[in-house]
């Protein structure tokens, strides 16, 4: 069972904390749910944010020994559960 408290949006983890991908949005166009997954970013994958860009810029994240910058759009689209 998840706290409810710690789910939230990709785009809403907070800089430096880490998280495990929960799913994507269910409406998400299968293009981009396939990029998602080439990333690595599968459901169960544990990530960390870096930072974010100001003025709603890019969010850089880690994934495994992978750093990738999102756009915003993409990352509002990944449900996480944030860690501790």
């Amino acid at each position: 069972m998840t706290d409810s408290s710690l789910a939230c949006t990709l785009w809403q983890l907070q800089e430096g904390k880490s998280a495990f991908i929960l799913a994507t949005n269910k409406d998400i166009n299968p293009i981009l749910d396939a990029r998602i997954q080439d990333l690595g970013l599968g459901i169960g994958e544990q990530i960390r944010c870096l930072c974010k860009g100001p003025f709603n810029g890019t969010i850089v994240i880690q994934v495994g020994d992978c750093i990738y910058s999102l756009d915003p759009s993409l990352a509002k689209q990944i449900q996480v559960i944030a860690l501790g």
